[in-house]
């Protein structure tokens, strides 16, 4: 009864926030959901996978690269700065910043 109860509440949720993205945007975004995903997995590799300090500091590293980005590009194109961001770091490091090199496999 009680996992019901939590999934009717997470329904609720779902439904008044895309009202509220009908009402602030003027319609409802399709593939918002995968931009967002996308940015959070550039955050948690960037930080190292199977860290939660490396999450975190992924997070804010991505997060600072996205704002500061568009002091040098349009703000369309706002998501790059952590992509780019991700590529350089795991080139340099491929188990993250916060990673241990161990092998897995």
């Amino acid at each position: 009864i009680r996992l019901g109860f939590f999934l009717t509440l997470c329904g609720f949720r779902d439904i008044f926030s895309d009202l509220n993205l009908l009402l602030t945007v003027g319609g409802s975004l399709t593939d918002g959901g995968f931009r967002l995903l996308l940015l959070m997995f550039a955050g948690v590799t960037l930080g190292g996978l199977g860290t939660a300090y490396g999450a975190l500091l992924g997070s804010l590293i991505a997060g600072i690269f996205i704002q500061m980005s568009t002091l040098l590009i349009p703000g369309d194109m706002k998501n790059v700065g952590a992509l780019l961001a991700l590529i350089i770091i795991l080139l340099v490091r491929p188990q993250g910043l916060l990673g241990r090199p161990d092998r897995i496999g």
